[in-house]
């Protein structure tokens, strides 16, 4: 994905980059905020009930809201299992990377 640079170190190819994963489950969503952070993102970790902020090696609550993350975010990766969950289009623009994962 863009937001991914492979001439930088390993360690920073994300550095600056802002991603929101929606669903931390212990098999994708944790594992995968955990990587994007220790590669230099800033991570707003969404799951069910509450939201958290991963920094290498730092994981702290925040009062963000859903809306909030996606809109400071360079990368969004939704991760929910149920078919029926909808992220808000109009909190998108053409200049942000969406992953699905299903």
């Amino acid at each position: 994905f863009q937001a991914y640079d492979p001439a930088l170190e390993v360690g920073s190819r994300l550095k600056g980059k802002v991603v929101t994963v929606i669903n931390r489950s212990e098999i994708v969503g944790r594992p995968l905020g955990a990587m994007l952070a220790n590669d230099g993102a800033t991570v707003y970790s969404v799951d069910v009930d509450s939201i958290y902020v991963l920094k290498r090696g730092e994981m702290t609550p925040t009062d963000a809201t859903v809306q909030s993350a996606v809109g400071r975010s360079d990368v969004v990766v939704l991760g929910v299992p149920v078919k029926s969950y909808r992220l808000d289009p109009d909190w998108l623009h053409p200049t942000k990377e969406v992953i699905v994962l299903n």
